[in-house]
């Protein structure tokens, strides 16, 4: 039940950082650090949802600069497959190389269901414990994954 809670606030903020985003700068496969700064921003996201649509929608060296600031130990990349097996179901990848970011085009009724088995956690949790992935920073450990 929580697993499908998060699944669902994953994909509410994946739609209403796209629609800003569109909104106020046209629909781009990537963003800049200043462009999602301003939208998450007027979104009021917390820090877990700020990272995540990091992850979906800025480019690759922003998400990178602000991991860093926030103290992650992941990359950039690594946050992107997290995210598509959240969004996407498991073995989706989203790669900053592909024509179009389909974090876009995401459309909950159509997404496959969520994989019945392992944590649907936060990447970025305070305490650690939250999910697959974590910062390392608030836990102190590695930031590894399970």
């Amino acid at each position: 039940m929580i697993a499908k809670l998060k699944k669902r606030k994953l994909r509410k903020t994946a739609k209403a950082v796209a629609e800003t985003l569109e909104s106020e700068y046209g629909k781009k496969k990537l963003y800049t650090d200043e462009e999602l700064d301003f939208v998450c921003t007027k979104l009021n996201l917390n820090e877990d949802d700020t990272v995540n649509a990091y992850g979906m929608f800025a480019e690759e060296t922003a998400c990178d600069g602000f991991l860093t600031k926030v103290g992650a130990s992941k990359t950039a990349r690594e946050l992107r497959v997290f995210l598509a097996g959240q969004m996407f179901g498991g073995g989706y990848t989203v790669d900053y190389d592909s024509l179009w970011n389909k974090f876009h085009d995401f459309d909950d009724q159509l997404a496959p269901p969520a994989p019945s088995s392992g944590s649907s956690g936060g990447w970025f949790s305070a305490g650690g414990d939250d999910g697959d992935f974590d910062s390392g920073a608030a836990s102190g450990g590695d930031g590894g994954s399970d």
